[in-house]
């Protein structure tokens, strides 16, 4: 009795602890699974999408070359140009042969005359003037011209075949860009010889590729289409979105790894090729709400009308200012899902680099209002703006622990000192309400870069009144073409690339389809000056040609427009500004004050 006691004890024991033991595992399992849940950030190389060595279809000595380092290619854009002084003239003669039409008249007059000659000849066989054989002859020979002058069309059709063959002879000694993008280096001169060699290295900017190489644990887990936040390893670098183009299929068994290449968007070529980065693939839940998002901005864009509405942000009670909080007062409705990428305020940094604990202030502005136009609210890198308030006479406490700076190590580029912030601050005087002056009023700019803009939004709403950020426009012409034309006419265009090679003109370009059809392309400029040299030079020589903007671009500057209350110092902050900018005076108007 006691033996069966002791096996049943021990069988409930071992049950027990084979639970316990498959439960831990269970739990590391778990917790193995939920680290491994999200992918690190890894290192990048930013690299071209296409480098191309171009080269030559033939042998021969290199006459021209009209692209150096560095400059920009459009596809189709002559490079280089072979000595081609035998092919020109051949192109020259099988022109002439294709546009003769001597021999054709020729050949229709006799069979003309032929028909003639046949039908009095019939009038005279009826009166038995000529003999039936007489006749005959007559009819074949007219037989026999019509044949000729079909002869002789056909072989002006052929001179035509030979013409384009010729032209497609000199064409191959005309080099020309595969791609749009930028020159990376040049390999030969004119005068040199080339034959298998090639003339020079084009890179294509648009797109770019993000190449990263991932260990095979996370094997399975990257897709195409997936997104990632790449951003370059170089100051003041941007952060870009990046989608997965190719994963690869076969991995290094050695390293334990495998490629995975992503396409970066570069319309505008702002994101130089060959840097290093770091890269972060985004969430399929994070990435949804980004799209989410996106189309929420593109329905808001949709809804906008020409005026520009603004928005007054008060600040949240999280802010570096403490005080009662005021009726009515709404939260920030960006505080609770903010999945945008934060930039360290370098004023601010300032500010909190010169506290040492808390900080107080007397006689702060009863109240700063902020408004900004609601279209800068959707951009992915804005600053959370904010606004602080106080009663007359007040004490405003601010702490260096609450200013939202986490060991900023950045330069502070175009920003106003700290020190001169808070003098500003201190020696305003302390007025009741009934007994405030009217401030100055300034337009400060114009700032190039909205993130500079924002550094002296954020260090100027602490002094200021009434402060606005605000965004002007204006579109400037991109590269220049010089074209001419000469009509629609294929005859007329013969005769205008006839000319062009008789002036010994090599370097174009015909458009054979789209809205420039038949007109010639004769250069592409990123400087107008040169485009109009060009024209000059062409205009020397007899031809007429009119300059084309071949893109336009939108370019953006800011404007901080505030107003100072009664007794501030000017000198102190203006003597911060940069050369580049200025402080402008502007009249006090209502309008003004209730931006």
């Amino acid at each position: 009795m006691l033996l069966v006691k002791i096996t049943a004890r021990t069988i409930t024991v071992f049950l027990v602890m084979t639970l316990l033991t498959f439960g831990v595992v269970a739990d590391e399992s778990s917790a193995k699974d939920g680290s491994d849940s999200q992918i690190p950030d890894l290192d990048c190389v930013i690299e071209p999408s296409e480098i191309i060595d171009i080269g030559s279809a033939v042998p021969g000595v290199v006459e021209s070359i009209l692209a150096d380092r560095n400059d920009l290619v459009v596809k189709g854009t002559m490079v280089a140009q072979l000595e081609a002084s035998v092919e020109r003239a051949t192109l020259e003669l099988s022109r002439e042969r294709a546009n003769l039409n001597t021999a054709i008249e020729l050949r229709e007059e006799g069979a003309r005359f032929g028909h003639l000659t046949q039908n009095r000849n019939r009038s005279l066989l009826q009166t038995a003037a000529i003999s039936k054989h007489e006749l005959d002859t007559v009819v074949s020979e007219t037989r026999i011209a019509e044949l000729q002058v079909r002869q002789e069309r056909d072989n002006k059709r052929i001179a035509g075949l030979e013409l384009q063959r010729a032209q497609a002879v000199l064409d191959r000694l005309t080099i020309r860009s595969p791609v749009d993008g930028v020159v990376v280096d040049r390999f030969k001169s004119a005068g040199e010889y080339i034959e298998n060699e090639p003339v020079m290295r084009v890179a294509q900017l648009d797109p770019l590729h993000v190449e990263v190489i991932l260990s095979t644990d996370y094997l399975g887990r990257i897709k195409p289409g997936m997104q990632a936040q790449v951003t370059p390893t170089i100051p003041e670098a941007g952060t870009y979105l990046a989608t997965v183009e190719r994963v690869d299929r076969v991995s290094d068994a050695a390293s334990g790894t495998y490629g995975v290449r992503l396409s970066l968007a570069n319309p505008d070529y702002t994101i130089p090729a060959g840097l290093r980065c770091r890269l972060g693939f985004i969430p399929a839940d994070q990435a949804a709400n980004m799209d989410i998002a996106a189309d929420a901005d593109a329905a808001m864009d949709d809804l906008k009308g020409s005026e520009k509405p603004t928005l007054d942000v008060a600040r949240p009670e999280s802010q570096a200012v403490s005080h009662s909080p005021s009726p009515g007062t709404l939260p920030d409705p960006e505080s609770a899902t903010d999945n945008r990428i934060a930039s360290v305020n370098p004023v601010q940094s300032a500010v909190a680099d010169s506290v040492a604990g808390p900080l107080t202030v007397a006689g702060a502005s009863e109240q700063t209002a902020i408004d900004i136009p609601s279209e800068t609210m959707d951009k992915p890198d804005k600053k959370k703006l904010d606004s602080a308030e106080s009663a007359s006479g007040q004490t405003v406490t601010v702490h260096s622990d609450v200013l939202g700076v986490n060991g900023a190590s950045e330069p502070v580029a175009a920003s106003i000192g700290a020190e001169t912030v808070l003098d500003a601050v201190v020696s305003k005087p302390a007025m009741k309400k009934e007994q405030e002056q009217p401030g100055s009023c300034h337009s400060i700019g114009p700032f190039a870069r909205e993130s500079v803009a924002r550094q002296w939004f954020d260090g100027l709403h602490e002094v200021s009144e009434h402060l606005k950020l605000r965004d002007e426009s204006e579109s400037v012409d991109g590269d220049f073409i010089v074209l001419t034309t000469a009509g629609p006419d294929p005859k007329a265009i013969e005769r205008l690339i006839g000319r062009l090679d008789k002036a010994d003109i090599t370097d174009r370009y015909l458009f054979r389809s789209g809205a420039r059809k038949g007109a010639v392309s004769l250069g592409v400029y990123s400087n107008h000056r040169l485009a109009v040299k060009r024209q000059q030079d062409l205009a020397g020589k007899g031809f007429s040609s009119e300059i084309v903007p071949r893109s336009n671009k939108i370019r953006h500057y800011w404007w901080l427009d505030l107003t100072l209350p009664a007794g501030a110092d000017l000198s102190s902050w203006i003597a911060q500004l940069p050369s580049d900018l200025s402080a402008k005076p502007v009249i006090c108007s209502e309008k003004f004050a209730q931006r």
